[in-house]
C-alpha cells in the first residue's frame, strides 16, 4: 500500500522527463532519437532512481545522523553509475551522440530536482524529531 503514494511523484516524474525529451529534440533538432534509446535511457534512470530512494530508506533507519552524508554519497554513486552507462554511447564519436547525451542529461536533472526536493522534506522532518 505505501508503494501508492509514489505513484503521483513517479508519474510527475515520468511526464516531466517526455517533455523535457520533446523540448530538447525541438530545440536541437535531434530527430535522430529512437523511441528505443529514449525509453532505455528513462528505465536506467528509473532503476537508479529507486535504487537511490530504497537504500536510502534503509540507511536511514541506521544512521539517521548522517541523512545528508547518505543522500550525498549516494547521488554521487548514481551520477558514477549514470557516467558509465553514458560514456560507451557517446565516445566514438557516433552520428547522434550529442542527441543521447542531452536527453540523458536533461532527463537526469529532472530526477535530481525530485530527489532534492525527497532529500529537503526529509531533513524536515527528521528535525522535527
Amino acid at each position: 500500500m505505501q508503494f501508492l503514494k509514489f505513484i503521483k511523484p513517479l508519474s510527475i516524474i515520468v511526464g516531466t522527463a517526455i517533455v523535457i525529451n520533446l523540448l530538447t529534440i525541438r530545440a536541437f533538432n535531434l530527430s535522430g532519437l529512437t523511441n528505443y534509446t529514449v525509453l532505455e535511457q528513462y528505465l536506467v534512470l528509473l532503476i537508479l532512481a529507486v535504487l537511490h530512494f530504497v537504500v536510502l530508506q534503509k540507511l536511514i533507519k541506521k544512521w539517521p545522523k548522517q541523512f545528508g552524508f547518505l543522500f550525498t554519497g549516494l547521488s554521487m554513486a548514481k551520477m558514477t553509475i549514470s557516467l558509465l552507462y553514458l560514456f560507451p554511447a557517446v565516445y566514438p564519436h557516433q552520428q547522434h551522440s550529442v542527441a543521447i547525451a542531452l536527453n540523458f542529461v536533461a532527463a537526469y536533472f529532472v530526477v535530481l530536482i525530485f530527489e532534492v526536493t525527497f532529500f529537503l522534506s526529509t531533513i524536515k522532518t527528521l528535525n522535527e524529531i
